[in-house]
C-alpha cells in the first residue's frame, strides 16, 4: 500500500502501484429541497469513500478516490455531474496527507 505524493503534479495516491488512486474532495451544491435525493443517487453509484451533509455554500462533501489512469475532470463529469438536482460542484485535489 502506498500513500505518498508520487503521482502527476504531486497528487496523493493510495493503493498499490498497480491500482493507485488519487484522493479528491468534491463539494456539491444542490437545488433547494433536493439534497437528500442527490445523496441517495450518489450512494447508489458507490463511487465515494465518505459523504457528509454540510452547511454553507455547499450541501454535500464527498471524498472520492479516482483511479490514477483516469482523468479527474472526466471522472467527475461522467459520475457526479449528470445527477439530477446538482447545481454546482467544486473539486479539490489533494497533495500531501499529514
Amino acid at each position: 500500500m502506498i500513500a505518498a505524493p508520487i503521482g502527476a503534479a504531486g497528487l496523493v495516491e493510495v493503493g498499490t502501484k498497480e491500482n493507485a488512486m488519487i484522493c479528491v474532495f468534491v463539494q456539491i451544491r444542490c437545488a433547494p429541497g433536493k439534497t437528500y435525493e442527490v445523496a441517495d443517487a450518489l450512494a447508489l453509484k458507490e463511487i465515494h469513500s465518505e459523504m457528509y451533509s454540510t452547511s454553507g455554500d455547499f450541501d454535500l462533501l464527498l471524498k472520492i478516490y479516482v483511479p490514477e489512469d483516469q482523468d479527474v475532470g472526466r471522472y467527475i463529469n461522467d459520475n457526479i455531474s449528470p445527477i439530477a438536482g446538482i447545481e454546482r460542484t467544486l473539486t479539490t485535489l489533494t497533495f500531501s496527507a499529514f
